[in-house]
């Protein structure tokens, strides 16, 4: 059997379409103060706290679901992700509003995690499936 290799990329030729930029878009004061209503409304009582997190820090769901008391500094402020999207250690900025709803939570004793499942404490908060 004979090899015969290629000596151009086919997909060379291909014209490439561009791609569309999406649509950058912000919450007016209105619907934020709606959502965050609603949150406080909610039977999950650290909905609120995951939503005024996740509105103040750009932080991903998952880098926040993960978050544990240990990564938390109310004295500086912060709150250090180190498992991150790129593999890069990142520190959040918390603002008072945040502090204060973490020091109002009442902490489980069977988990570490600041937003952990209801059935499995060592595992993070899940919004779909079990």
């Amino acid at each position: 059997m004979e090899w015969r290799w290629i000596v151009e990329n086919p997909a060379k030729k291909v014209t490439r379409k561009k791609e569309n930029k999406g649509i950058v878009r912000y919450l007016s004061d209105d619907e934020r103060k709606a959502l965050l209503k609603a949150c406080r409304e909610s039977t999950w009582d650290r909905l609120y706290l995951l939503v005024i997190l996740a509105l103040s820090t750009g932080a991903r769901q998952g880098e926040l679901l993960s978050l544990r008391y240990s990564d938390i500094d109310l004295e500086k402020g912060v709150a250090t992700l180190e498992d991150t999207k790129n593999n890069e250690r990142r520190v959040l900025p918390l603002l008072p509003v945040v502090m204060d709803e973490i020091r109002s939570l009442t902490r489980r004793l069977d988990s570490d995690l600041l937003f952990p499942s209801i059935k499995e404490p060592a595992k993070p908060f899940a919004f779909r499936g079990p």
